[in-house]
C-alpha cells in the first residue's frame, strides 16, 4: 500500500541536510563519532533500529508500523533509509482505535442484537478500517454511532459482493487513498486490472 499523497509529499520535500543529532539527557550517544553530549534524533534511530532487527533476522524487507501523524513527523529522516544495503524499509500505516472502551458497548451488541461473529467483524475489520480515514484516530465517544451505522451497513448488505466495487476499493487502498465506500470509489471496473 502506498502512502497517502500528503505524506509522500512531505517525504518528498526533504530538505538537503538534516540535522541527526539532538541535545538531549537520553537516547543513543555520539560520542564514539566526537559529538560528545549529543544523541542521535529519535525520528533517526527509529529508522536504524527497524533496519537493525531486520539485519538481525536477514530479512530483506522491513515494515514499520506507524499512525498517520507520526508518518509526518519522521517521513523526511526516512527518506534515506527506505533501502540500505539490500533491505527495503517500508511503513504500515494504522488508526488509532479505543478498544480499551470496546466493553463499554456491551449493552449496545445486546440490544442490536449483535452476536460474536458480526461483532468480530466490527471491531477487527470495520472499525481499523474506518481509524485510517481519521487523521486523529477514532475518539471512544464515536463507538456507539460507529456500531449503529456499522450494524445499518451490514443488515443492507448485498447477499454477493460487487467484485467492480471490491477492485476499486483495492486499488484505492493499494494508492494510499483513505476515500473508501464513497459513490466514486465504484464506478464500473473491468476485472483485468483486479488482482488482490
Amino acid at each position: 500500500m502506498a502512502l497517502p499523497l500528503h505524506l509522500r509529499n512531505i517525504a518528498a520535500n526533504t530538505p538537503p541536510r538534516l540535522i541527526l543529532s539532538r541535545t538531549r539527557d537520553h537516547g543513543i550517544g555520539l560520542d564514539p563519532l566526537g559529538l560528545p553530549g549529543l544523541v542521535l534524533d529519535p525520528r533517526v534511530g527509529v529508522h536504524i533500529t527497524v533496519l537493525a532487527v531486520a539485519l538481525r533476522f536477514r530479512a530483506d524487507t522491513a515494515v514499520m508500523t506507524t499512525t498517520q501523524n507520526a508518518a509526518a513527523n519522521i517521513a523526511a529522516y526516512g527518506h534515506h533509509f527506505t533501502d540500505h544495503d539490500g533491505l527495503r524499509l517500508l511503513y504500515a500505516l494504522h488508526g488509532r482505535v479505543p478498544y480499551h472502551h470496546l466493553p463499554g458497548l456491551q449493552d449496545a451488541y445486546h440490544a442490536y442484537n449483535i452476536g460474536s461473529k458480526v461483532r468480530k467483524v466490527f471491531e477487527e475489520w470495520f472499525l481499523p478500517l474506518f481509524s485510517l480515514k481519521e487523521k486523529t484516530g477514532v475518539q471512544a465517544k464515536q463507538l456507539p454511532a460507529l456500531l449503529r451505522y456499522f450494524r445499518k451497513a451490514y443488515l443492507a448488505r448485498a447477499p454477493e459482493s460487487d467484485q467492480g466495487c471490491l477492485c476499486s476499493i483495492r486499488q484505492s487502498i493499494r494508492d494510499g487513498s483513505t476515500d473508501l465506500g464513497d459513490e466514486e470509489s465504484c464506478p464500473g471496473h473491468s476485472h483485468d486490472d483486479c488482482a488482490g
